[in-house]
């Protein structure tokens, strides 16, 4: 083991050679820790991390691989003679390395492998009631089905993946699988019920406070407006994402929602406008290196001189976006790229190239007609899966609105309650109140009576003693006889 481990510390010190000064840096800490690392679980956990460097590197994708299957050999090794609590950990390293190694492969567009080694990591993740991992798992498997136009099994998984992450209060789970099955819909040209999903994302993401999240929300949004023909709508979406872009440094979202405005001015016929954005928008795809978004971006500036008659730049533009877009081989490129290409020769009376560029157009034209006709076929069934969501969050939303009436009409009566005791106490001790003063102006009245009889008794008395005789006098009377 001791030898393997010195094999991969070195092969993984001569590839930190391939990668940016950044992630060099990080991968010597990294390979320093493993060198002086003494135990397989630290060992296992600095060889993830490691490889997850390399996973988000854009070159040298294939180190991934060996590092992930290295880590993943010392955690069976251990996992056979270990106690509950350190297996725990083992698992749980598996897990993160069995993940990478199944994002490798949907990098390399090996999409049956990618989802050996998620279905994999489900496994575990369900065998150790990881809840959050299992949603996490459930995601990463439909965006492979999603990858692969199996429409119907992604939004299943993304649908599972929801309902766990709604489960544990995963906000930001929630709004992603949210994103994710807004997108769903959105390609199957179901524009209203995208919108819902991504509206309620938008929610939850300015409820976490998440910039990017709110930022590829409000984008997301502002796309589904510009399908529904609401351009100023389409454009204030636009807008606010572009601002959180940029405040962001986040170079990629800011050249998509320049591009996007950019169409918006297009529509409108604001022809500097939209040129100002698109060649924005190309500047940064082109320094970023995302290809795909500058084959569109050319696609746009080339029709915007076509729509001039300035066809030598036009035919500049729509080359330059030919050329990428048949090394990237997609074929939605390459049918817009032909298209304007027929377009442009039939103007200038360059009729053999327009035919040779009409047959390629119809060709993708009908490949992509035909993948339409297949999207309208699970259209159905997704309206179902969407009604039966939306049936379920209705009936949810209707319990909770009776909880919260019902907890309002129980509060009421509580106060009521409270204010009517209040009311009796308060009248209580007014009726008492008046009957102790009642009780002592009685008294006083009475005390009153007591003392004018005593007086009349005092005062007979006196009347009496002073008309009759007094016992000396009787006496002497007595005597004197």
């Amino acid at each position: 083991m001791k030898k393997n481990f010195i094999h991969i510390l070195f092969c993984v010190s001569c590839l930190t050679f391939l990668v940016s000064k950044a992630q060099t840096k990080k991968i010597d800490s990294l390979n320093h820790l493993f060198a002086i690392a003494k135990h397989d679980t630290t060992r296992a956990k600095l060889l993830v991390s490691i490889s997850k460097q390399f996973l988000s590197s854009s070159t040298d994708q294939d180190t991934v691989l060996p590092i992930c299957l290295q880590a993943l050999s010392i955690v069976d090794h251990n996992l056979k003679n270990t106690n509950d609590p350190e297996k725990n950990t083992y698992l749980k390293i598996k897990v993160s390395a069995l993940n990478n190694i199944g994002k490798h492969y949907k990098n390399q567009n090996n999409y049956n492998k990618a989802l050996e080694y998620y279905n994999n990591s489900l496994s575990i993740q369900q065998e150790m009631l990881d809840k959050l991992g299992v949603s996490n798992s459930l995601n990463s498997i439909g965006l492979i089905y999603d990858n692969q136009g199996d429409i119907a099994k992604a939004l299943d998984y993304y649908s599972k993946s929801l309902k766990i992450r709604e489960e544990i209060g995963d906000k930001n789970g929630i709004a992603a699988s949210l994103n994710n099955i807004g997108i769903i819909y959105k390609n199957q040209s179901d524009y209203p019920k995208a919108l819902v999903y991504f509206k309620r994302a938008l929610q939850l993401r300015e409820q976490s406070g998440d910039k990017t999240g709110i930022a590829n929300a409000l984008n997301n949004i502002g796309t589904i407006y510009k399908d529904l023909k609401d351009l100023p709508a389409a454009l204030d979406h636009y807008n606010r994402s572009l601002k959180l872009y940029e405040l962001l440094g986040d170079q990629k979202g800011t050249a998509v929602s320049l591009n996007n405005i950019g169409a918006i001015y297009d529509n409108e016929k604001n022809i500097p406008n939209a040129l100002n954005y698109y060649e924005r928008s190309l500047k940064i795809r082109e320094e970023i290196k995302d290809e795909r978004g500058a084959a569109t971006s050319l696609i746009n500036i080339g029709f915007i001189y076509a729509k001039q008659k300035k066809y030598k730049n036009a035919l500049t533009f729509y080359n330059r976006s030919y050329t990428l877009s048949k090394q990237l081989g997609f074929p939605d490129l390459i049918r817009n790229v032909e298209e304007r290409l027929y377009l442009i020769h039939a103007d200038q009376g360059d009729y053999a190239n327009a035919l040779s560029h009409y047959k390629q157009f119809i060709l993708y034209r009908d490949s992509i007609s035909n993948e339409e006709t297949r999207k309208a076929s699970i259209k159905n069934q997704l309206n179902y899966e969407f009604e039966k969501k939306e049936a379920v969050l209705k009936e949810k939303r209707e319990k909770e609105t009776l909880i919260a009436e019902e907890k309002n009409r129980f509060q009421k009566i509580v106060i009521l309650s409270a204010v009517g005791g209040l009311l009796l106490v308060v009248i209580f001790m007014i009726f008492i109140l008046n009957s102790l003063r009642m009780t002592k102006r009685q008294k006083i009245i009475i005390e009153e009576k007591q003392k004018e009889i005593l007086d009349s008794i005092q005062y007979a008395k006196r009347i009496q003693t002073s008309l009759l005789p007094t016992e000396k006098y009787l006496n002497k009377y007595l005597n004197s006889k």
